[in-house]
């Protein structure tokens, strides 16, 4: 076709409307599915103080798929996973010197953006240290 052809002016312009059509559907849905998504925040404290826990290690599996969160409580205890899909969450505590504690936690989205409070007291580790009393008996030094 020569380039005076009214189908060589018409044809590109079609291309790139079909392409910007593909790419404003993509981006469009691509914003829809942030709109199903929920988030847990919570804050980890000691049980008896009730101070909370700096550090403490937070994760959160999807019992569904078993994909995995791993978070860390900040200098207030506080912790938040966002972009969570509804489910069933196995949320697990653990700490250094404190007993871990897992909870259960279903993420239902009523409302967009919806963040559902998860709060954990740890308590503290039970001494493990267990003392054995051997009896004394005396050894006599090898002789020379």
């Amino acid at each position: 076709m020569p380039l005076s052809s009214p189908f060589a002016l018409i044809l590109p312009n079609a291309i790139r409307l079909f392409l910007g059509s593909i790419l404003l559907f993509a981006f469009v849905s691509g914003k829809a599915q942030d709109t199903a998504t929920g988030a847990f925040e919570g804050i980890v404290s000691d049980s008896q103080t009730g101070l909370p826990l700096k550090g403490a290690a937070v994760e959160i599996i999807n019992q569904q798929t078993g994909v995995t969160f791993n978070i860390r409580t900040d200098y207030r205890g506080s912790f938040f996973q966002g972009l969570l899909l509804p489910g069933i969450y196995l949320v697990r505590v653990t700490m250094p010197g404190y007993a871990t504690k897992s909870v259960p936690q279903r993420l239902r989205i009523t409302y967009i953006g919806e963040v559902v409070p998860v709060p954990v007291a740890l308590d503290p580790a039970p001494n493990d240290v267990l003392l054995v009393r051997l009896p004394l008996r005396f050894v006599p030094p090898p002789k020379p």
